[in-house]
């Protein structure tokens, strides 16, 4: 996986983590996120959103209450913070995936 320097800059800061750790957490965000295909109502449109800024075609991952813009060629290109009206519902997202997750 590469990472952007502003990617990385931007992970640094609004994830709270040192250099070492952007590349670990975004493998997870990328494996383990929300992809915006799953999303509906308010967070996918915001999403769409955040999508059709990019003039680049992009993939886009909900994970721990970020938004982590990749390339196409999984490059990470940014992380933005989550809405806050849109945490919950990514927060519901997530925990149904994981029990969906243990009961296969």
């Amino acid at each position: 996986m590469i990472i952007t320097r502003h990617g990385d800059k931007r992970a640094r800061k609004r994830v709270g983590v040192n250099r070492s750790a952007v590349e670990k957490l975004a493998r997870k965000a990328l494996d383990n996120g929300i992809a915006r295909d799953d999303t509906h109502g308010g967070l996918r449109r915001y999403l769409d959103y955040v999508s059709h800024r990019n003039s680049r075609p992009v993939i886009i991952r909900v994970w721990s209450e970020k938004v982590w813009v990749f390339s196409e060629d999984y490059i990470l290109i940014t992380v933005l913070d989550l809405p806050q009206k849109y945490r919950n519902r990514a927060n519901g997202m997530m925990k149904k995936g994981e029990s969906d997750a243990v009961a296969d």
